[in-house]
């Protein structure tokens, strides 16, 4: 019998490191046509600058960057950690607390990228200061989380496997700057989620981690999703097939079944928990 050496290669870069979005063979044909028609198919540029340049030289390029990727640099653009996170616990707290007048039962968080972040980490926060309750449940869509991507750890390989596609990993460290500066909550949970301890995720609301197959990121978020279930969390991670970051959010006309699932599956979480 032959062997079919293409399907013993490792997934992605790994395997072939000339691989790009548009040229892996795992990539939804769709996401890829969207992609390509903005000259987002080939490997993505990496950052140009280091996380030592000046915080205005920093504040600079994620400003310019905002409109291509909202949702990651909007969560961790212009306020350092823990403006940001306060600000979302301060409206979550006053939403909990309205909630007959705003005609809702219950709150849960969700956001995606960096919005993942903070929400993974309101709920740290909230345990930390004793208001849990008022959180029923947290979705984390595609979640940026660990904090330093400097050297690509080995059990987390979609960094490598993944790089370049769509998102290149060296931006990473830099927006990590602009977010925490110095590296100085590198440590604290409430600022990188991957840090936390059984002790921080034990007693948390349920979760669901979704993740996407061919974003760097989705390797961090798999670890933390079995991280909440070592702690006795209530967590599903859910794994969407052939997408970039973010990817079930960002083609609603493309891929409009996709992003339609992306929403019921929110709604379906939020209403179970009524």
């Amino acid at each position: 019998m032959g062997t079919d050496t293409a399907s013993n290669a490792a997934p992605g870069r790994l395997g072939d490191p000339g691989l790009t979005l548009g040229t892996d063979p795992r990539a939804d044909p769709r996401m890829v046509t969207v992609m390509a028609a903005f000259g987002l198919a080939d490997h993505a540029e990496g950052a140009p600058l280091s996380p030592a340049a000046s915080r205005e030289e920093l504040l600079a390029f994620v400003d310019a960057a905002e409109g291509g990727f909202e949702g990651l640099f909007g969560a961790l653009g212009a306020h350092p950690f823990p403006a940001g996170l306060q600000d979302c616990a301060t409206g979550l707290r006053w939403v909990a607390a309205h909630l007959d007048e705003l005609g809702a039962s219950h709150v849960i968080v969700t956001g995606d990228s960096g919005g993942a972040n903070l929400a993974l980490a309101l709920a740290i926060k909230a345990k930390r200061e004793g208001w849990a309750g008022e959180i029923s449940g947290v979705y984390a869509q595609c979640p940026y989380i660990l904090g330093s991507w400097t050297d690509a750890p080995d059990d987390l390989p979609s960094l490598r496997e993944n790089d370049r596609y769509f998102l290149n990993r060296s931006l990473f460290p830099v927006l990590a700057e602009v977010y925490d500066p110095g590296r100085a909550n590198a440590t604290d949970p409430t600022c990188w989620p991957y840090q936390a301890t059984p002790a921080d995720l034990q007693g948390l609301p349920p979760h669901v981690i979704s993740v996407n197959e061919i974003d760097p990121l989705r390797d961090e978020g798999l670890a933390y999703h079995r991280m909440l279930l070592a702690a006795g969390v209530s967590s599903v991670g859910r794994l969407n097939l052939g997408l970039c970051h973010v990817g079930e959010l960002m083609f609603r006309t493309a891929m409009p079944d996709v992003y339609a699932a992306a929403v019921r599956d929110v709604t379906g979480f939020a209403r179970s928990l009524g």
